[in-house]
């Protein structure tokens, strides 16, 4: 999630600044096979939905013979600081975002 973020060059700190926060409002997890100490892991991350003030993360997480080991979800809100109510997120994470927009087809 920090490397997906850090990869939109943003102007502003997304991780610290005035205007808003990004909570995780819901999580999910379902577990496959163990991942156990000195395993090393690959991490797919998919931005599932993506709305105007909140987005939906899926992460996969594989072992090194490519085995799922989990699947995990999140989903986060953009709350502005000041009211604490949800606010619409900036143009600049957005299209961030939306690059990684899972792409249905029928």
């Amino acid at each position: 999630y920090e490397a997906l973020i850090s990869d939109f060059n943003l102007i502003e700190d997304y991780w610290s600044n005035d205007d808003y926060v990004v909570p995780i409002i819901k999580s999910k997890a379902a577990y496959h096979n163990p991942i156990k100490y000195g395993d090393e892991i690959t991490v797919d991350l998919i931005v599932e939905q993506l709305k105007s003030s909140s987005f939906e993360l899926n992460y996969i997480c594989k072992n090194g013979e490519g085995k799922i080991c989990n699947k995990v979800s999140t989903v986060h809100v953009v709350v502005d600081k000041k009211t604490w109510k949800k606010t619409k997120m900036t143009d600049e994470i957005h299209e961030g975002l939306a690059k990684h927009l899972r792409q249905f087809t029928v």
